[in-house]
């Protein structure tokens, strides 16, 4: 079967999955989160020559979630956890030769828990909005697909041709321009927000998720690989296919969690 078959067939699992805990209940929704970081971090792991098994050790940030009294401190939470995004974009771009390996892995490893942890507080905490996750979802994907058609059809002008040569420009727009008609639509049909809330949220998860998408890369870069690891038919490893998605969630829940 051809690349192309492949990478058909591993969206549509994807898909199916994504799509079915989105409209599952708020259990499953956190428990996919779960098992999403876990992956995640194995791959990680896997990847640096450790363990797999050690990631059991940095999921303990999400068991944290089943304390009631963290939903004092959420805000906080939100704050630090994009803060130290940021921190990890910076080393990733600018400073990596500068630390050690084993510092790179610690950060590596702790940034989808920490990411998917603030995503599961932010539903647990508004268990009452079902539509938080998906309209997430549909952004992410959106920016993507907008992204790789028009880059495609159009691309020109390259972002950074050292980390990801495929990325340009005019796809950078399109995935933008995909990601605001996608949530004004969904806004207007379910979150029933204002223009501008909804406006100012797709602007926000366009732009991270390009960052974690970048990020991702330069972690590759960093270890001379080509994917994370081979469990999607035609995608790679999870965290190639789930890379926009973790970097764009926690500054989704900062920005829901001033919005609701």
């Amino acid at each position: 079967m051809n690349e192309g078959k492949l990478r058909i067939i591993g969206g549509l699992l994807i898909g199916s999955i994504v799509l079915t805990v989105c409209f599952s209940s708020l259990l499953i929704q956190v428990l996919f989160l779960l098992i999403l970081a876990s992956l995640c971090t194995m791959e990680i792991l896997s990847q640096m020559g450790y363990p797999r098994v050690m990631s059991v050790v940095y999921l303990i940030p999400f068991s944290l979630l089943l304390k009631h009294d963290i939903f004092d401190i959420s805000l906080l939470s939100f704050c630090t956890i994009c803060f130290l995004c940021i921190l990890l974009l910076y080393i990733m771009f600018y400073r990596r030769d500068s630390y050690s390996k084993q510092l790179i892995l610690f950060s590596l490893v702790i940034y989808p828990v920490l990411c998917l942890a603030a995503l599961s507080l932010l539903i647990l905490t508004y268990n009452s909005t079902p539509h938080l996750l998906i309209l997430l979802v549909l952004q992410v994907w959106s920016a993507d697909i907008g992204a790789y058609y028009v880059g495609k059809r159009f691309g020109r002008n390259k972002i950074a041709p050292s980390l990801s040569p495929g990325k340009s420009w005019e796809g950078f727009l399109g995935g933008g321009a995909t990601v605001l008609l996608v949530s004004l639509l969904f806004n207007w049909f379910s979150l029933h927000l204002t223009i501008g809330s909804a406006f100012l949220i797709a602007i926000v998860v366009w732009i991270t998720a390009f960052l974690g998408d970048l990020l991702e890369s330069s972690f590759k870069r960093f270890l001379q690989i080509k994917d994370s690891g081979n469990i999607i038919p035609g995608h790679g490893g999870i965290f190639d296919r789930f890379d926009a998605f973790i970097f764009a969630a926690p500054f989704y829940s900062l920005l829901i969690y001033f919005i609701l």
